[in-house]
């Protein structure tokens, strides 16, 4: 197990935060991350992260003080070893017993639209479809593809798959299919577009009027178009 999964949780022990009784009922593996947790100390982190020592048990001393709710943000995944520290700080909670209580818990990504009372039925025109819509999930994506007698035609819009969806190498080979049309329609040259019948211009958020709204709060915002549509792709 990587130390740096470790570093807040080293305070929190210090600090005698950790729920013993929530460990011990809730949690599997404790004994075989402690050491790695006791190892990462504040000084250690400074050396390692760029944060100073002091400022990492200023943080670890708010949460642990709690109650506390993680709120995790998209980007904080986005990165080569994403995996690793949505692990790590899912360690938090689990070792404070921060979940399960009023103001607690573990919280990734809000839907704001709904909250906000946006139909996106209504504005997808679900009401028009002949048949009820087939979702796939992202990670399915590219086995997907290979059903030559599911999928004829592939649609990519305001999205690159091949630069985000696992299984590359199938997924390729499966876009190169003789059988399926594929258009893509975005305002850049994507590996997607690369791989695409058809691509369609399209305007950036400079080029049109729109509603927006924010993951992480309940506002709308107005955006206004600032410059004329170009109709072209960046390459």
């Amino acid at each position: 197990m990587p130390l740096l999964r470790s570093l807040y949780c080293n305070c929190l022990e210090s600090n005698g935060d950790f729920d013993e009784t929530y460990i011990e009922s809730y949690t599997l593996g404790f004994k075989e991350i402690i050491e790695h947790i006791r190892q990462a100390d504040p000084v250690w982190g400074e050396k390692h992260t760029g944060v100073s020592s002091e400022k990492i048990k200023a943080a670890a001393k708010i949460y642990g003080e709690g109650p506390s709710m993680l709120w995790c943000g998209q980007g904080l995944q986005r990165q080569a070893t994403g995996g690793n520290i949505m692990r790590s700080i899912g360690l938090l909670p689990a070792l404070t017993g921060n979940i399960g209580k009023p103001g607690t818990g573990y919280y990734y990504l809000n839907i704001t639209p709904a909250i906000a009372g946006i139909d996106f039925d209504w504005l997808q025109g679900n009401d028009l479809a002949p048949a009820e819509k087939q979702l796939i999930s992202h990670m399915e994506l590219a086995e997907e593809l290979g059903e030559k007698d599911k999928f004829k035609v592939f649609f990519s819009w305001n999205t690159n798959p091949l630069a985000s969806a696992p299984e590359q190498n199938k997924l390729r080979k499966n876009l190169k299919r003789d059988d399926l049309f594929v258009v893509a329609s975005d305002i850049f040259m994507t590996d997607t577009c690369q791989y695409a019948d058809i691509i369609l211009p399209a305007s950036s958020f400079l080029e049109y009027d729109d509603l927006t709204f924010s993951y992480f709060n309940y506002y709308l915002g107005a955006q206004i178009k600032s410059i004329r549509a170009e109709g072209r792709i960046i390459t």
